[in-house]
């Protein structure tokens, strides 16, 4: 018995050397490309899980209004709405200076000044102040809440909520959801004004146009 368990220790001790030797072989381009494939596939997957869950307590909400955390909501207007719109009012107003003063020096080499309030209302109102708001927005919003989710899953705070039977698409997404859908048109408006103050700006001082009819 003491003669097997010495052979099987000494087997040990063989192989244990023999894998101490062993490397494993270089991951191929293959490999590489198959791994960041599997890894972009469950990406979307989550994201179309995500997006199906909020949509469900998305449209779910407007027949159940009190389940809505409307002090949360009210909140998040003022965070994510409020608080963003100096930045984008100031950031617009400067890039309706830069592309009315671009676009002057270039109109009045063809006589073409009143052309400018064209270009300003298409550039500005349909392009510039709806897309840099949406950029603004998502960027300082966006980061805020995925770091306070993110800390919330980092202590467990979300596993918490749902073991005592809370939904935390209801508690934590769909307020700050609601309070984009909110905002977000009054935001752009007020970036339309601005860009529009800026580009104004220019007309008056480098074309001479005034802004009455």
């Amino acid at each position: 018995m003491q003669g097997d368990v010495k052979k099987m220790l000494t087997m040990a001790e063989e192989h244990a050397h023999f894998g101490s030797h062993f490397k494993p072989g270089k991951e191929g381009v293959l490999h590489a490309v198959g791994v960041d494939s599997a890894d972009r596939v469950k990406k979307f997957l989550d994201f179309l899980g995500f997006f199906g869950q909020m949509s469900m307590v998305f449209f779910g909400s407007f027949f159940h209004l009190r389940h809505i955390r409307w002090k949360e909501m009210t909140f998040e207007i003022y965070e994510s709405g409020i608080k963003a719109l100096p930045i984008i009012t100031l950031t617009m107003f400067l890039i309706g200076i830069v592309v009315a003063y671009q676009s002057a020096e270039q109109l009045k080499l063809y006589g073409a000044n009143i052309f400018i309030v064209d270009m300003l209302g298409i550039s500005i109102l349909r392009e510039l102040a709806p897309m840099l708001a949406a950029i603004i927005v998502a960027g300082r919003s966006g980061s805020s809440y995925a770091a306070q989710i993110g800390v919330m899953k980092i202590t467990e705070e979300l596993d918490a909520m749902r073991t005592m039977g809370f939904d935390p698409y209801a508690f934590l997404v769909l307020p700050r959801m609601l309070a984009l859908v909110i905002m977000m048109p009054i935001l752009i408006f007020f970036a339309d004004i601005a860009g529009v103050i800026g580009g104004m700006l220019i007309a008056k001082v480098e074309l001479g146009l005034t802004p009455t009819i």
